[in-house]
């Protein structure tokens, strides 16, 4: 399965830099992975259920936080 390859912050990458916790959950990326990489500051939680990348554009993680995407 492709999230057992890869971790949170490179699925989120390949996806597009923003991605909704559902969506990672489909290739395996389990709630607490998401969790983890969140306190290592490897991704960013930009509201329930949405995450996003450092390198996503600022564009798209403020619509994302705002409940655009």
């Amino acid at each position: 399965m492709l999230g057992d390859m890869l971790d949170p912050q490179t699925l989120i990458t390949r996806l597009g830099g923003v991605a909704q916790g559902t969506r990672l959950q489909e290739f395996g990326v389990s709630r607490m992975r998401l969790s983890q990489a969140v306190r290592q500051g490897r991704i960013e939680r930009l509201r329930a259920g949405v995450y996003a990348t450092a390198t996503a554009p600022r564009a798209e993680r403020d619509a994302a936080r705002h409940g655009g995407r």
